[in-house]
């Protein structure tokens, strides 16, 4: 295979055949030598309207010795908040300028409507996640934790999602993900 500024070539002789995973897509190509064959791929990306507070919290008031405390903090005022159409931070420094690189909080809300079809909803967290979709828990992993992923089906529609999550220290990371099942 020899690749150009306009693409990649691929030199066959006799015929290829190749099955190609991706997030969320299984593609069978059959390819003949000698026969051109155009090859483009698309991720299928459910933008979600999301409203992302960042908040700072101490040792007293920590989510998981002290849910109460918690749980009243992030009704307060927050050190920031952006929107956006992807919860995607993944960082070993402040995930969002501003933010305290340790002992922060996130509480995301925002709807998307795929379209009709069968979904899986990811998320991928560290530390403690707690998922909401259309006002039911889905997911509820409140405690430290290394990366780990949480998935649920979903069908298409409009649906409402809330996010709670918190970070200790070291890695942080939270990604919601909706894929075609």
């Amino acid at each position: 295979m020899t690749t150009h500024s306009r693409g990649s070539r691929l030199a066959i002789r006799g015929s290829l055949q190749q099955r190609l995973r991706g997030a969320g897509c299984v593609l069978v190509v059959t390819l003949v030598a000698g026969a051109p064959y155009r090859f483009e791929h698309a991720r299928f990306f459910a933008p979600i309207d999301w409203t992302v507070r960042f908040l700072a919290y101490t040792d007293p008031t920590g989510p998981v010795k002290q849910s109460q405390a918690f749980e009243k903090q992030v009704t307060g005022l927050p050190v920031k908040t952006v929107t956006t159409d992807r919860l995607h931070y993944v960082f070993g420094r402040a995930i969002e300028q501003g933010v305290p690189r340790d002992r922060f909080a996130v509480v995301a809300e925002g709807t998307a409507k795929p379209p009709r079809g069968d979904y899986v909803r990811h998320v991928i967290s560290d530390d403690g996640v707690r998922v909401w979709v259309d006002d039911a828990l889905e997911l509820d992993s409140w405690e430290p934790h290394e990366s780990k992923v949480g998935s649920v089906l979903l069908d298409g529609g409009e649906r409402l999602f809330k996010v709670q999550y918190f970070e200790v220290g070291g890695f942080a990371e939270l990604r919601f993900d909706i894929q075609r099942r």
